[in-house]
């Protein structure tokens, strides 16, 4: 199968190109393609998912003769989207409308990476979250995932949401507790401001391991349905940091 990957220089996304090739099929490059050159791009030099019509995004689909598009580009975390609300709006809600459109007219399959965020996460910090746990989205960020969400899974044709908890490692992972809790310990950083709740508990998986799930689900052929992808492996905040102090020198 041939995969593109929407926002392609993201911390999952990067991963997941690896594991396309990996599982032996193609990632397939929006940005770096010939057929992109004259689309409008993003500051960070990514095929905006926006700013470019449903024609031109159909048209980009067809020309890489994708059968995959993972929708993965979107302004993420509370603070960025307050911060930036018009750029939010356009990228997390009306470019998950335009790539779905563009897919349906290509007949490509969607996949959506959602977030477990639109959830009650407050309950949820007690007990499990399932597919179909009560759904409470508190924030911006929250509210523009599920609205995306919802776009992709009552508009597309064929289509996957798949909602990762906290994810580390592998390529790029400068953000998670874990990565920066390494990071000092091996540059010899006595403290480092993070603004975590140390109660707060934390669900990590390697980021290879929610990309392999991905691949599973696409190479098998489950669509239409939507996934929570987790270790189940949950700790505090202050149990996570215990731990990597335990197991490192």
């Amino acid at each position: 199968m041939r995969i593109g990957i929407t926002g392609e220089k993201g911390f999952i996304a990067t991963n997941l190109a690896n594991q396309i090739e990996n599982y032996n099929h193609t990632f397939v490059s929006l940005d770096k393609s010939i057929h992109s050159q004259d689309y409008i791009r993003t500051k960070e030099g990514e095929v905006c998912v926006y700013r470019n019509s449903i024609k031109e995004w159909s048209q980009l689909l067809s020309d890489l003769e994708l059968d995959v598009i993972v929708h993965n580009a979107a302004l993420v975390g509370t603070d960025v989207v307050a911060l930036n609300p018009d750029r939010a709006i356009s990228t997390n809600i009306l470019g998950t409308h335009v790539l779905t459109e563009a897919a349906n007219n290509t007949n490509t399959t969607i996949v959506y990476i959602g977030t477990t965020v639109i959830y009650d996460t407050y309950q949820y910090q007690e007990s499990d979250i399932f597919e179909d746990s009560k759904i409470l989205p508190r924030t911006n960020y929250a509210i523009q995932k599920y609205a995306g969400e919802m776009t992709v899974k009552n508009n597309a044709k064929s289509w996957l949401v798949v909602r990762p908890l906290f994810a580390y490692g592998g390529e790029g992972d400068m953000n998670s507790l874990i990565s920066k809790s390494l990071f000092c310990l091996k540059n010899k950083v006595n403290s480092l401001d993070m603004f975590l709740n140390p109660e707060k508990i934390k669900d990590y998986m390697h980021v290879e391991d929610f990309c392999s799930s991905i691949m599973d689900l696409i190479v098998n052929n489950i669509l239409n349905d939507d996934f929570n992808i987790t270790a189940e492996n949950p700790h505090t905040t202050l149990e996570i940091v215990e731990l990597i102090e335990e197991v490192t020198p």
